[in-house]
């Protein structure tokens, strides 16, 4: 829609300009910040929570996918770290949180950058997925649906659970990623892409 347009261009120029507030970061407690100086176009230094949150998206979008090598396709890395910072000034609230590296990847991967933001907008707030929640304060949600996933592996394969139990190993320990990346993160990409076809 014509409004939709308009506030894309406003998040873009936004972006231009080095203008990008930061709310929200990784909850990773182990990924220490780059401090190194970022500049805009005008060789303006960066307000520091821009450069936070910029370096927080490079670092992520630099690491290896799984299977297939996200960055070289349709617009590299470069186009994923636009998509990123621009869902970090449009849901402000939120922000960027790592896992969204992944989930954004996937869809460059097949459409344009532009409908690779309004994508990412869509699955964190449209049904079915929802997926806001996941990434909010406290993450309770994502809580929510730890809680899920294990009580249905207790359902339909009470033996591996039982196992897992025995094992002190927690829902957490290995689920956590899966779920908060509807399993962009770990999985095959033909086994993605399917999984994200039933999804939608």
């Amino acid at each position: 829609s014509s409004h939709a347009s308009q506030q894309l261009l406003r998040v873009l120029e936004h972006i231009e300009t080095g203008n990008i507030p930061c709310n929200h970061t990784s909850k990773d407690e182990d990924l220490i910040l780059d401090e190194t100086k970022e500049t805009t176009k005008s060789g303006l230094p960066l307000p520091a929570s821009t450069t936070s949150t910029s370096t927080t998206v490079s670092k992520h979008v630099t690491k290896k996918q799984k299977d297939v090598d996200y960055a070289m396709a349709k617009g590299g890395q470069a186009s994923l770290r636009r998509v990123l910072r621009a869902y970090n000034i449009y849901d402000s609230d939120v922000g960027y949180c790592q896992g969204m590296n992944f989930i954004t990847a996937m869809f460059i991967t097949f459409m344009s950058e532009e409908e690779a933001f309004w994508m990412l907008v869509a699955v964190m707030n449209d049904s079915p997925c929802k997926m806001r929640g996941l990434f909010g304060e406290g993450m309770s949600e994502a809580h929510q649906v730890l809680f899920v996933a294990e009580r249905l592996i207790h359902h339909y394969n009470p033996k591996l659970a039982k196992h897992l139990e025995e094992e002190n190993i927690h829902i957490t320990m290995y689920a956590t990623q899966w779920l908060l990346t509807l399993f962009t993160s770990s999985f095959p990409f033909d086994l993605v892409t399917r999984v994200w076809d039933c999804f939608l």
